[in-house]
């Protein structure tokens, strides 16, 4: 088999095309490259997110440890994984949990249950509903035990 040197290459011709620097990051937008090395086998890209299961505490808050740590503060964003006909719940970072260096580690996460509007009826209850709604604190349900997947990612530069 020839593989453009005159057939089977060399150690040495093998060791000056296989690359030992790290491989770069992903891009935005792809990149066909020009250098005339090839990645070896065990090369591995960077990891640019964190993903983690939690459970929200009785308090509705989380810690939640990154996989991975990050220089710049990270987009995050938290999933409910309910299958039930239960009202949803929003997520909010509370706080941020860093290192000696200032690399983020983790964060805080508040969940909190939609609650449902007030029942009434009838027309004559038009006071009635504007005071119970200027009372109502729409995320105000207990989100207790919600599970949910937390993913940070690296900001794109």
């Amino acid at each position: 088999m020839d593989f453009g040197f005159g057939g089977a290459p060399s150690m040495a011709q093998l060791a000056a095309i296989l690359g030992n620097d790290a491989p770069p990051p992903e891009a935005v937008a792809a990149k066909p490259g020009a250098a005339v090395l090839a990645a070896r086998e065990d090369h591995q890209h960077p990891r640019l997110t964190s993903a983690t299961v939690q459970a929200l505490d009785g308090a509705g808050l989380a810690t939640v440890p990154f996989t991975r740590t990050f220089a710049t503060l990270p987009a995050v964003t938290c999933l409910l994984y309910e299958a039930t006909a239960a009202q949803p719940v929003v997520f909010k970072v509370r706080s941020w949990i860093q290192d000696a260096n200032g690399n983020y580690t983790g964060c805080v996460v508040q969940g909190v249950r939609a609650s449902l509007l007030p029942a009434l009826s009838g027309i004559g209850l038009l006071t009635g509903l504007i005071t119970a709604l200027s009372n109502l604190n729409v995320f105000g349900g207990s989100a207790a035990g919600a599970q949910f997947c937390c993913i940070a990612l690296q900001p794109s530069a």
